[in-house]
């Protein structure tokens, strides 16, 4: 006799099928991140460039809205990308030998 189905002992079909799901869940999250991130990050870019832009043309703005001038955030934000790039081209190197690439 089968037990009702949550004692059931999950099927490899129905175990892979989870993980694929989980999987894409995951992925959906990630980008759905990605763009509430990217959408605030440029909003605030925007922001710092009007600033910025107050400040070149001699208005006056308040002490408490000044910020570190935008060519200078941009220009970190350059920089600290570097380390970022050799880091993930390092992981990409050392896992290059995965299942899942694509066959050469």
């Amino acid at each position: 006799m089968t037990p009702p189905w949550p004692l059931r002992k999950p099927s490899k079909s129905l175990t892979g099928e989870v993980r694929f799901i989980g999987a894409g869940v995951i992925a959906v999250a990630s980008v759905w991140t990605l763009i509430k991130i990217l959408s605030r990050s440029s909003s605030e870019l925007r922001s710092g460039g009007r600033l910025q832009e107050n400040v070149r043309r001699a208005r006056k703005v308040e002490l408490t809205e000044r910020d570190i001038p935008i060519q200078i955030v941009g220009a970190t934000i350059a920089l600290l990308m570097l380390p970022i790039r050799f880091l993930l081209a390092d992981f990409h190197q050392r896992n290059s030998h995965s299942q899942f690439d694509a066959p050469s």
